[in-house]
């Protein structure tokens, strides 16, 4: 892989923000599961005692209107959350969250402005301290 890096296109960018975007998209590949997204939406998730976890959801640059973490179980803690804007795109919003203890839980977020929801997203996570379980 390092050496298709290497000689790809990735290798000769030029700008800061070609760098710290190709970075930030490497972080969410790099020592968790991978980045869970809209179209996980409803999904059940098993995972470990302090497995990391991210869940990434677009938006659109409207200053109004953000991704809020609804509801945060205790067994779950959120690690920290990230804003990447693309200049005339959509912007990316990226929560890092890691297990801290069993159970079967929701963690809800939602697209808001603080006064109406558009979207809402929800993903159920069962933590077992004792096996080893696979990620869906």
């Amino acid at each position: 892989m390092a050496f298709l890096l290497l000689h790809s296109k990735f290798f000769k960018m030029k700008g800061i923000r070609d760098v710290a975007a190709l970075f930030t998209v490497l972080s969410l590949f790099m020592g968790c599961s991978y980045p869970y997204t809209y179209d996980d939406n409803g999904s059940t998730i098993e995972l470990r005692k302090a497995d990391p976890f991210q869940v990434l959801l677009e938006g659109d640059n409207s200053p109004n209107f953000n991704w809020k973490l609804a509801s945060l179980p205790a067994s779950i803690e959120l690690l920290k959350t990230d804003k990447v804007q693309y200049k005339g795109r959509v912007t990316d919003y990226i929560f890092s969250f890691k297990t801290v203890a069993n159970g079967n839980n929701v963690v809800e977020l939602i697209y808001t402005d603080g006064t109406e929801t558009k979207k809402t997203f929800k993903i159920t996570v069962i933590v077992d301290i004792d096996e080893v379980i696979n990620s869906e």
